[in-house]
């Protein structure tokens, strides 16, 4: 039986020369909520919150959030990028508000090639990006036209060079708008391709054929005649394949979709969304054609916004949704495959309406996955995760362990191999390193530090791993990517 949770919360407002605290006891499995989050942290944002992004925005390693908002008759806050940065002590904190965007989408990510995350927003003409310069601040919105509109975006490498690209979709046009990074680092003009899609569409990026290529989901959210989602697949050349079309067979609304693993030996599949009489998430699976297959329906609350992401620390990627009724549902991932029954945690705020609402990060600096959402109406909310058989750690205690690779990094290389090296802080040892591709779980890295790791199973292209480092603590790196480009 799903486990439910009714959270304690801290509401924080934020007018021109105040801030209020207000403390409210809320009922429930208190013992539940105290493994898994602590009470969930509102912060006002003066307009309607509508999507979030999470990355490093000042460039000092901690995690920050960037959340766009719509119209609501408040000109200091409608349709702004809002920037929240993690401070010293793990506290979000309201550093700067940018004009301009549709309030509908915000992209965390590299995409001018300097290694500092930008923020990208769609815009009624395209797309708009807000780089950070070497003072890490962001500069005003550099614009990238299109003849399409643009509703959502998303961030992936479409041609297999190691560089970020972004793709961007509007309303029911039936196209993907891709703008390639270019040599110089900035975008390249629109490229279009043709996807079926109604309106209420949904936008992910993923290796859903396990190729390590970058493919391209678009969920539509309207009108039965139309795939519940489309897939275009990134060939070795750089292009994309026609999109294939998925249906869930009958007539289904769909809200959203997520793209992650439901096991250790297929690969990333596609999660979507839905009414239905039973069921409400089902799940496609990548078969052993590499094609995407309809698998299992979850036993789960339909969800608006969905995302992949390890929020117990135990290495493997749980399925986490925001959907009706202010309601969080958290699905953990076995480690014999499939996910156990849903914890479903309820909050006392409204939760995200769109399937761009709902972003993970460590945005307190304790190590953990966080969930950080764009209400409704009731602004940045932040639920801080606590799976941990330890006290949270305390600032001072917070100097997680690094990671550096040598070698196999955006490099041409018939040697498929990293050099892995760690680091530690406050007399700790780093235990161990592990290593994963883009869609396999954590594998250790055998041998004493630096170790000689080879890359096994590439393939010709373009293949992405991640590595991290864990310390005797138990605390973990940032993931580290690295990127070879085979022969």
């Amino acid at each position: 039986m799903p486990a439910h949770i009714r959270l304690n919360y801290c509401s924080i407002h934020r007018g021109r020369n105040f801030i209020i605290a207000i403390f409210t006891c809320g009922l429930g499995h208190i013992g539940l909520a105290a493994d898994f989050f602590t009470p969930v942290e509102a912060i006002h944002t003066g307009s309607i919150a509508s999507a979030v992004a999470t990355g490093d925005l000042n460039h000092d390693g901690r995690t920050d959030v960037a959340i766009v908002t719509t119209q609501f008759a408040d000109p200091e806050n409608d349709s702004k990028t809002q920037i929240f940065l993690q401070n010293s002590q793990g506290k979000l904190t309201l550093a700067a508000k940018y004009p301009g965007g549709t309030g509908e989408s915000v992209a965390v990510a590299d995409v001018n090639g300097d290694g500092l995350d930008d923020v990208i927003v769609p815009t009624q003409f395209g797309l708009a990006v807000l780089t950070q310069n070497q003072g890490h601040t962001l500069n005003s919105a550099i614009t990238y036209s299109d003849s399409n509109s643009a509703l959502r975006v998303a961030v992936g490498d479409f041609n297999h060079d190691g560089l970020n690209d972004v793709a961007a979709l509007s309303w029911g046009s039936n196209q993907v708008s891709v703008f390639l990074q270019q040599s110089d680092h900035t975008l390249g003009s629109a490229r279009h391709y043709e996807a079926l899609h109604a309106g209420y569409d949904d936008l992910k990026v993923g290796d859903v054929t396990g190729d390590g290529l970058d493919d391209i989901v678009v969920m539509s959210g309207e009108l039965y005649a139309v795939p519940n989602f489309s897939v275009l697949v990134q060939k070795a050349t750089g292009d994309f394949e026609d999109a294939v079309g998925h249906s869930l067979g009958g007539d289904f609304i769909t809200h959203a979709i997520a793209i992650g693993p439901i096991d250790s030996d297929s690969g990333n599949g596609v999660a979507i969304s839905t009414w239905a009489t039973s069921a409400e998430i089902a799940y496609f699976k990548q078969n052993s054609q590499s094609q995407l297959v309809r698998d299992s329906d979850l036993n789960a609350q339909s969800a608006y916004a969905m995302q992949f992401g390890d929020v117990d620390q135990d290495g493997l990627k749980d399925l986490i949704g925001a959907g009706p009724d202010n309601n969080i549902q958290v699905l953990l991932r076995q480690a014999a495959g499939g996910f156990a029954s849903p914890v479903t945690v309820t909050l006392p705020y409204s939760l995200p309406l769109n399937p761009h609402g709902l972003a993970l990060g460590d945005v307190d600096g304790d190590g953990k996955t966080d969930i950080v959402m764009a209400g409704h109406d009731s602004g940045l909310l932040v639920l801080h995760s606590l799976k941990s058989t330890s006290p949270k750690p305390s600032p001072a205690d917070r100097s997680a362990p690094r990671v550096r690779v040598s070698g196999g990094n955006r490099q041409h290389t018939k040697f498929p191999f990293v050099i892995l090296h760690g680091t530690a802080f406050d007399n700790r040892k780093v235990r161990r390193v592990e290593v994963r591709s883009v869609d396999r779980d954590y594998r250790r890295a055998s041998g004493t530090l630096p170790t000689w790791y080879s890359l096994l199973d590439l393939k010709p292209g373009r293949n992405t791993f991640f590595v991290r480092a864990i310390d005797n603590a138990g605390n973990r790196s940032r993931p580290r990517r690295v990127v070879v480009i085979s022969d």
